[in-house]
């Protein structure tokens, strides 16, 4: 059974966790709504029609989430293994080149 004080602490987080998903759900409607009212504004400028201006939204939207994301495309991974490889490679050959130099020297 719950004490008074986890039952109270129990309220908080729920409390809590019930604004975050309001704001969150106030943000989604915000920039919705935000969004219609650009392309009404950009229809009655350019003159073009709402669904190729919502297709040009989408785009641009992909576009921008994608450049985001670029930490975890394939040349960011290769660069995260060839890097460490790379200065692996280079230790061992200064090594070797340091320990041929003091075998000759001797």
């Amino acid at each position: 059974m719950l004490g008074n004080e986890e039952h109270t602490d129990m309220l908080g987080v729920f409390r809590r966790r019930a604004l975050l998903i309001a704001g969150q759900a106030r943000r989604k409607k915000r920039q919705k709504r935000d969004l219609q009212n650009t392309i009404a504004a950009l229809q009655e400028v350019t003159g073009m029609d709402p669904a190729e201006l919502q297709a040009i939204a989408d785009r641009v939207q992909r576009e921008v989430a994608s450049e985001n994301d670029r930490f975890f495309s394939v040349p960011a991974q290769l660069a995260w293994v060839a890097i460490p490889v790379f200065l692996g490679v280079i230790t061992i050959w200064l090594t070797a080149m340091l320990f041929l130099n003091w075998s000759l020297d001797s």
